[in-house]
């Protein structure tokens, strides 16, 4: 959908991988709807998520990590949430340790 023309503010998205290029070009329906949009000043729009809400962006660069380097990343992810698990549940119950 292109990102103008709405009556209603829409929520705009891109693939974060596109703002390396000055201008686009994009399908919006037929083969004959095309059209092109500059990029400079796009990089405020909300990154381009999958179905669960995850950054396109983000899964493609771990995507180009070394297999040893994105286990690191991941092992420390989730690291961090078990030290917010962790915090909250000692938050709910004091008494926990």
């Amino acid at each position: 959908m292109p990102p103008f023309g709405h009556a209603a503010h829409r929520r705009v998205s891109i693939d974060p991988d596109l703002l390396q290029y000055d201008e686009v070009w994009a399908a919006a329906g037929t083969w004959n709807d095309v059209f092109g949009t500059y990029t400079p000043g796009m990089e405020s729009t909300s990154p381009l998520e999958d179905w669960r809400g995850v950054d396109i962006g983000q899964i493609r660069a771990q995507l180009r990590l070394p297999v040893k380097e994105r286990v690191r990343v991941m092992v420390e992810a989730a690291n961090v949430l078990i030290g917010v698990q962790d915090h909250a549940r000692r938050a709910r119950d004091p008494g926990a340790g």
